[in-house]
């Protein structure tokens, strides 16, 4: 995807059936904890970094947020892999941000610079979602995966 502008807005209607997994129909498919696929585009969501999807099946959090709902999506830049990098809304509510606050995602500060921390500080001291237990941060388990 070229992106003409820093910002560039996307309105995607959606229809997405969500399964166990967050298996998808419609325009939208859900990648992972962080990705979604709108129409053969794919959109990462900014600030966040959720479990990979060889690492645990946390892209559910995601289905069931966009699941039957209008995503707008305001794309803040293209990464190396070409895919937009956005902050995406269901109504007013930031995708990442509530992700963040279900517990289903932590705050990717190297990129957010500390937008979602307070969101992220609440779900871990109140146990939800991969705070309820032990996981390992998805970039140590790239990096681990990665090895031979």
């Amino acid at each position: 995807m070229q992106i003409a502008e820093v910002v560039k807005y996307l309105v995607l209607g959606v229809v997405l059936t969500a399964g166990a997994c967050g298996a998808a129909g419609g325009a939208i498919r859900v990648i992972d904890g962080d990705t979604l696929e709108v129409s053969g585009e794919s959109i990462r969501l900014w600030g966040i970094n959720a479990p990979e999807g060889g690492q645990r099946c946390e892209r559910a959090a995601l289905s069931r947020l966009v699941s039957g709902r209008a995503v707008r999506c305001k794309a803040r830049y293209e990464d190396r892999y070409g895919r937009a990098v956005a902050r995406c809304f269901t109504g007013k509510v930031d995708l990442g941000g509530e992700l963040m606050r279900q517990g289903w995602a932590l705050d990717y500060e190297r990129y957010s610079e500390g937008h979602y921390r307070q969101d992220q500080a609440e779900a871990k001291a109140e146990g939800r979602g991969l705070w309820s237990g032990e996981f390992e941060p998805p970039w140590q388990w790239r990096h681990h995966s990665s090895k031979p």
